[in-house]
């Protein structure tokens, strides 16, 4: 009797232990870069501050709403509540509350910083955190966009995780690229 409950009690330990290492959360990052030509830093830079062309840019993103909204002579904050259905499970959707700083840096490179709380399930449940900054340059005759996205995702759905972002980010940026800015 006593080697059963020993058993079942190693065994409980043991699964407890593999779930944890299949729900741990695990932290990556990824960087983006695109041109888009004959379009100046700012251009793209404005059009990418303003969150109501991300529906343009992201098919995915289907609502949103800015709940706030702020200004001063040096940056704009914002911060919005969006939804969109996932890339690879279309039937499935998301929710995501992002915080945005759009601002010229000490070095005078136009930036976007943001950081996300995307929540997986509905009713704002199992919520990861995600940070972005978004890089404008001039490049010649246009725009160098580089994006850094630090992304968290349980270590079971981590395959998942990686294709919806380079899905995602990868058609917005294709989508930004083929936008025509008046030079």
């Amino acid at each position: 009797m006593k080697i059963r409950r020993n058993t079942f009690a190693g065994l409980t330990v043991v699964c407890l232990a593999f779930i944890w290492v299949l729900l741990h959360t695990v932290r990556r990052r990824s960087i983006f870069q695109v041109f888009i030509p004959y379009a100046k830093p700012a251009q793209v830079w404005d059009y990418m501050a303003d969150f109501s062309n991300q529906q343009y840019l992201n098919q995915n993103l289907f609502k949103f709403k800015i709940e706030s909204d702020a200004s001063s002579q040096f940056e704009w904050r914002y911060s919005v509540r969006y939804w969109e259905q996932y890339e690879h499970i279309p039937i499935l959707t998301n929710s995501a509350h992002g915080n945005f700083r759009v601002f010229r840096d000490e070095n005078q490179d136009l930036l976007i910083l943001s950081d996300h709380t995307t929540c997986l399930l509905p009713r704002d449940i199992w919520c990861l955190p995600t940070t972005n900054q978004q890089r404008f340059r001039s490049d010649g005759s246009g725009t160098n966009l580089v994006e850094t996205v630090n992304w968290s995702c349980p270590f079971i759905l981590l395959p998942l995780c990686r294709a919806e972002l380079e899905t995602q980010r990868n058609k917005v940026l294709q989508n930004l690229a083929a936008m025509r800015f008046a030079f």
